[in-house]
């Protein structure tokens, strides 16, 4: 598919200025494409986000991850998504030490508080899969990308590296060429240094 000149991306649903917000509080973030004459543009019929960055473990899961299997590649837009600080666009963000250990907590205790029958696997604090209730261990191994990395080293550094998540399967319906993603920062732009605050951009 030819992509056309001229495309825009609206971000709508955060302040533009003076926007606070705990790492706790999910954003609302309304993601709309728009070609230059301000009409939403409708060639894709769903939206990809970054594999590594969607909250739930089970949605990173093939069988989970909300593709539809109809759908040539070209009916998908990828989209790239990061989070810059106002006075250092250039500088790579990651989670900070302390950030990482409260969302270990936070998924610990969503683990422990949403014990459900069929639960697939748990995720220990590096990453290694262990099954449960009777599950194979080869049946998770058959997934083409890992949902969790299970090398500890790269886990690590993908804990790191989710310093945005997006609450939501990994692919989005995108036919009328806008989206809702549910997003959440887990780490305060106070311990980067920032005094103003972190930005998107479109």
């Amino acid at each position: 598919m030819t992509i056309r000149e001229g495309l825009q991306i609206e971000i709508s649903g955060i302040p533009a200025e003076n926007g606070k917000c705990r790492v706790e509080t999910q954003l609302k973030i309304a993601f709309h494409l728009k070609d230059a004459q301000g009409a939403s543009v409708k060639d894709w019929k769903q939206i990809r986000l970054p594999h590594s960055l969607i909250a739930k473990e089970k949605h990173r899961m093939e069988k989970f991850n909300g593709r539809n299997k109809s759908l040539q590649e070209s009916d998908v837009l990828t989209l790239d998504a990061r989070l810059v600080c106002d006075h250092d666009m250039a500088k790579i963000l990651e989670t900070c030490d302390n950030c990482i250990g409260r969302e270990r907590k936070r998924a610990h205790r969503r683990k422990e508080a949403q014990k459900l029958p069929g639960s697939l696997a748990s995720i220990s604090i590096f990453g290694s899969i262990s099954a449960k209730n009777g599950h194979n261990p080869a049946a998770l191994a058959s997934e083409p990308i890992p949902p969790t990395p299970t090398d500890p080293e790269e886990y690590q550094a993908w804990e790191k590296s989710r310093i945005m998540v997006f609450s939501s399967t990994e692919y989005v319906d995108f036919a009328d060429g806008q989206c809702l993603l549910p997003t959440r920062i887990t780490c305060y732009c106070r311990h980067h240094n920032e005094k103003v605050g972190f930005r998107y951009g479109n």
